[in-house]
Order: C-alpha cells, then sequence, then structure tokens
C-alpha cells in the first residue's frame, strides 16, 4: 500500500504538533531559572511544589494528521494554527511534587490573578 511505501522511506503518519512560539524574554527567563536551580540537589527538590493550569477543550476540526520523517515535529508545514473561538473549554489547576501529585481542581471562568492566588489559598497552602 501507500503508508507501507512511506513508512518504508522513513515517513509516518502522525498526529500534527501545536507549537507556541516563546519571545526572547521568556526564554531568557527560562534559561535563568534553569542556571539558577541546576545544581539543585535530590533533597533540595523534594521541598519543591510544582503547579500548572490547563484548559482542556474541544477543536472542530478534528485532531489533523501528517506524514514526516522522525526528527522533523516542529518544521514548518507539519504543525497547525489552533482556531478558539467556537469551542468548548474546562479550565483547571493542579499540582505536584517530588513525593506526589495533587488533586486536579475545575476554575469557574477564566483564571486571573486574584483567582489564581485564591487557588492557591484554597487548595495548595
Amino acid at each position: 500500500t501507500i503508508f507501507r511505501r512511506l513508512q518504508k522511506e522513513g515517513l509516518h503518519c502522525r498526529i500534527a504538533a501545536k507549537k507556541e512560539f516563546l519571545t526572547n524574554a521568556q526564554k531568557e527567563q527560562r534559561m535563568a531559572f534553569a542556571t539558577a536551580y541546576a545544581d539543585k540537589d535530590e533533597q533540595g527538590w523534594r521541598s519543591v511544589i510544582f503547579s500548572d493550569e490547563k484548559t482542556f477543550g474541544s477543536h472542530e476540526n478534528g485532531r489533523p494528521f501528517v506524514i514526516r520523517t522522525n526528527g522533523t515535529r516542529f518544521v514548518p508545514g507539519h504543525t497547525f494554527s489552533i482556531k478558539r473561538s467556537g469551542r468548548k473549554s474546562i479550565p483547571v489547576w493542579g499540582w505536584f511534587s517530588f513525593d506526589e501529585a495533587g488533586a486536579i481542581h475545575h476554575i469557574n471562568g477564566r483564571l486571573t490573578a486574584e483567582k489564581y492566588i485564591r487557588v492557591l489559598e484554597d487548595h495548595l497552602v
């Protein structure tokens, strides 16, 4: 079949990646964080709690597939833009540490700075 011939040539059918572009300031902040904590040992990481929010949403176009070779996930033409209007979404927040993962909490409405502080006070502190 055509797919077998493509696979023989190293081309595989995969879901297209979503790529968010970072600004230079964001790249610098991430590098500064990584540099500041590069020598932290296991015991040091045991005292850290990470938290993050994520919005799960519907997408009316389904999952786009691309055919590409290994190592070309973010090459232009192998990614797709996300249309955000007209979709349904569920925002959630959660945390994890070295030793465990916390519960996931539903966020009502848009996550503002004030709501984020409230979530941290109510569910993390």
